[in-house]
């Protein structure tokens, strides 16, 4: 009568860590915009850390078109459902912008406003 037992049990274990570890696709779009001019920004880096860091790799940093417009796509794990997802937005002449994303697989869109640094001219 173990064996049953044994068997039930590691089935089920089995079972729970099969359906508790999954990846989480994120993917969040829209577009970046001078706060002042309201105008596109372009070539925006998106990453997400903090800082962009010379020699970031694209798999890391993704960057909006030239009419500003962005599309983030990204995997991340998750044991228990999808943690929420930080972006930095950065361009030079701006303040880095931090946005989260609690719901990231949805989809959502999104438009981010880009504070000029005192100064840059922009």
């Amino acid at each position: 009568m173990r064996l049953p037992t044994f068997a039930f049990i590691t089935f089920l274990c089995l079972l729970f860590c099969g359906l508790s570890a999954c990846d989480c696709f994120e993917y969040v779009h829209g577009v970046v915009i001078d706060r002042h001019s309201g105008k596109p920004v372009p070539r925006g880096a998106i990453t997400k850390s903090h800082k962009l860091e010379p020699g970031d790799s694209l798999y890391t940093v993704q960057f909006s078109d030239s009419g500003g417009i962005f599309d983030f796509h990204s995997v991340s794990g998750g044991l228990f459902g999808c943690p929420p997802l930080q972006l930095y937005f950065q361009h030079d002449g701006y303040q880095t912008a931090m946005h989260r994303y609690d719901c990231a697989h949805c989809g959502m869109a999104d438009t981010i406003y880009l504070e000029p640094l005192p100064g840059s001219g922009k």
